[in-house]
């Protein structure tokens, strides 16, 4: 978020002091920040937990019923617990694939995840956000 502030700053600057004040002003907003916390939850999520269902998506999985992917979604279920109970595999200035992807290999999108964790710090509400949506799942 404070690359987002920066470049109003810029912006204030430079052009609409009216547009960028009140951008500003709404980046800063503690609703802004929340949504921020939620839009990177749902991201983490997918990165950790949901890519591993592309296996699925593989052309021999046509001959495959799906209760022949119980092992997979027991797999899920168990890592989604794992960073229940630490999410700071997921979240933390150390978590990397290997601690917060379910299959151990990189992220699908490690840029997403790497912005994600630079900004963690100055998302307050992560954590928590984390938790209740992967107990949700």
């Amino acid at each position: 978020m404070t690359n987002f502030l920066r470049f109003l700053e810029f912006v204030h600057d430079r052009k609409d002091k009216h547009v960028s004040q009140y951008g500003a002003e709404y980046l800063q907003c503690f609703a802004l920040q929340t949504h921020f916390d939620k839009l990177a939850t749902l991201a983490l999520y997918a990165q950790a937990s949901l890519i591993i269902y592309r296996q699925i998506r593989k052309p021999n999985s046509k001959t495959t019923n799906m209760l022949d992917w119980g092992p997979l979604h027991l797999k899920v279920e168990q890592h989604i617990d794992k960073i229940i109970s630490n999410p700071e595999l997921l979240i933390s200035e150390n978590a990397t694939y290997t601690t917060g992807a379910i299959d151990g290999k990189e992220w699908e999108t490690p840029d997403a995840v790497a912005a994600i964790l630079k900004m963690a710090p100055e998302l307050p509400h992560l954590s928590n956000l984390v938790v209740e949506f992967f107990t949700g799942a």
